[in-house]
C-alpha cells in the first residue's frame, strides 16, 4: 500500500507549498475560493482480506464535508473535516479528523460527470483497531466517481487505514465501498 502514499503525499504538498508559501496574488490565480463548492458525503465500507490480518466482516462509516476549490479547468482540490469515522469491527473505533482531496472531471468547466478522486486525511479515535496500537492513524483512499448536473454524486471507493508505523503495531485495514453525497 505504501506506493498509494506517494501520490498522495505529492498532491498534498503541492496544496501545501500553493497554501502557505505563495504569495496572496498568486494563490488567487491557484485557488479560485469565490468559485469553490461546498461537498457533504456519507460512505460505507467493507473490510478486505488482505495482508496479515482478515477484515472480512468489518465495516467503515464515514462523513465528509468539505470545500472544494477548482485549480484547473477539470481539477480540483478540497479541503476536509471528517467528523464522523466510525471503525465496526469486534471493537467499535469511533472518532474524526481533517485532511485533503484531489479530483480530476472528465467535462471541462463545469465540474460533472465521471471523475477520479484521492484522499489523505490525519485521524484521532477513541479505543484502538485490532491489530494496530496507535490511536492516531491515517485514512487515505481512490475512487471513481460520478457528478451529475442535479449536485448529486455516488463513488466507488478504497480506503486504507494505517499508522505508518508511528505505533508498535500496524496491521492495516484495506475496504471497499459506496458514497453517496451533495455538491452546493
Amino acid at each position: 500500500m505504501r506506493s498509494c502514499v506517494k501520490p498522495i503525499l505529492y498532491i498534498s504538498t503541492i496544496f501545501t507549498i500553493a497554501l502557505f508559501c505563495l504569495p496572496q496574488n498568486a494563490q488567487a490565480e491557484f485557488f479560485k475560493w469565490d468559485e469553490g463548492m461546498w461537498r457533504v458525503e456519507l460512505a460505507v465500507s467493507g473490510g478486505i482480506h488482505s495482508g496479515t490480518k482478515s477484515r472480512s466482516g468489518d465495516f467503515l462509516y464515514t462523513s465528509f464535508i468539505e470545500y472544494e476549490v477548482p485549480v484547473h479547468p477539470r481539477a480540483t482540490l478540497g479541503l476536509r473535516l471528517l467528523p464522523m469515522f466510525i471503525y465496526d469491527s469486534p471493537t467499535n473505533v469511533w472518532g474524526g479528523g481533517v485532511g485533503l482531496s484531489a479530483r480530476f472531471y472528465e467535462h471541462k468547466d463545469i465540474y460533472e460527470g465521471l471523475y477520479v478522486e484521492t484522499w489523505g486525511h490525519a485521524i484521532y479515535h477513541e479505543h484502538q483497531i485490532s491489530g494496530n496500537s496507535s490511536n492516531f492513524n491515517f485514512l487515505i483512499g481512490a475512487g471513481l466517481g460520478y457528478q451529475f448536473p442535479n449536485n448529486w454524486h455516488a463513488i466507488i471507493r478504497y480506503d486504507h487505514i494505517s499508522n505508518a508505523g508511528i505505533g508498535n503495531r500496524n496491521a492495516g485495514v484495506n475496504a471497499i465501498g459506496l458514497g453517496i453525497g451533495y455538491r452546493f
